[in-house]
């Protein structure tokens, strides 16, 4: 009986072997870098002779622009420019943007499934020509794609050039399309008007948390929620950058998708990492946005919770 059930796998897997290579039709037609419109969204910081653009794709915009479902292998394409107008040459420290990037043959490979031969070379040589290659020569600018991993919602680039006895480096924080992150929700511009700041020293700003109460609440403010215990002072960006670093993602709104993918999490034990997480209030109001820290699955996390 096994002997049998052996025979049959092995013919299952050949049929599997033939009908691939028999599927193996596909013809590799990447987009247009001019069509496909990621640099409007492109962010740019300065220091002294050099320039630093950086834009991170959807997963739209990937499938668009390399013609396969980068996305779907887990693969996210962050596009660089660098101007240099100084007199040394700088090399882009890739494992800064990633430290586990993939390569453009790596990315070719994960994705040329089903497609001809002569496809798979011609995605070969595509995605080589369009990554960002070392080094930036004086008086230059280089740009082109990091093969790095997939972030959704928001993403942070770090950008570290190495030249001669000098060294720059640079943080982005980058918010991608696709994704209904709670904070967005938020105009934390327009949060309070001028006549609710106040001036406090260090003594005063200690008295003023003292006295804050010791924990949210629930929506009638009667049942008692998570404990208020850190208080960080800083624009949102770079407290947000700082905790994406550290592992903490955003949590998406609670609408029909995510409600959908966080039964599917909970039931199977999928990986879902910007879930929804309950509602909490201080002083009467929901809260601003949430962090969370997953693990293997939605039953493993850690969660923070702030108001601007």
């Amino acid at each position: 009986m096994i002997t049998h059930i052996r025979m049959l796998l092995k013919g299952l897997i050949l049929i599997w072997i033939l009908l691939s290579l028999g599927c193996a039709t596909a013809v590799f037609k990447p987009g247009s870098v001019q069509n496909v419109r990621f640099r409007d969204r492109a962010e740019s910081q300065n220091d002294e002779d050099v320039r630093v653009t950086v834009a991170v794709l959807s997963a739209e915009e990937s499938k668009e622009l390399f013609g396969v479902n980068l996305a779907r292998k887990g693969i996210q394409p962050v596009w660089l420019k660098v101007e240099n107008h100084g007199d040394r040459p700088y090399h882009l420290m890739l494992a800064g943007v990633d430290p586990n990037h993939f390569s453009p043959l790596e990315t070719s490979y994960a994705t040329h499934a089903g497609f001809t031969k002569s496809s798979k070379r011609k995605m070969e040589a595509y995605f080589k020509n369009m990554s960002f290659n070392n080094p930036i020569e004086p008086n230059a600018a280089v740009s082109g794609f990091v093969y790095t991993n997939l972030d959704e919602g928001e993403k942070v680039v770090q950008v570290d050039l190495i030249g001669p006895e000098a060294a720059k480096f640079f943080t982005f924080f980058l918010e991608v399309p696709g994704m209904k992150a709670d904070y967005r929700r938020v105009d934390f511009d327009s949060l309070y008007s001028e006549k609710d700041f106040v001036e406090l020293d260090e003594d005063g700003l200690r008295a003023a948390l003292e006295k804050l109460p010791c924990c949210t609440a629930g929506e009638d403010g009667k049942a008692l929620g998570d404990p208020l215990n850190l208080v960080i002072i800083g624009d949102f960006q770079y407290v947000a950058a700082a905790f994406a670093r550290r592992g903490w993602l955003p949590a998406e709104e609670t609408y029909s998708t995510a409600v959908k993918k966080t039964i599917q999490s909970y039931l199977f034990g999928s990986r879902y990492r910007y879930s929804p997480v309950s509602s909490l209030y201080f002083y009467g109001r929901h809260q601003d946005l949430a962090r969370q820290k997953p693990r293997r699955s939605i039953h493993e996390r850690a969660i923070t919770f702030g108001c601007g």
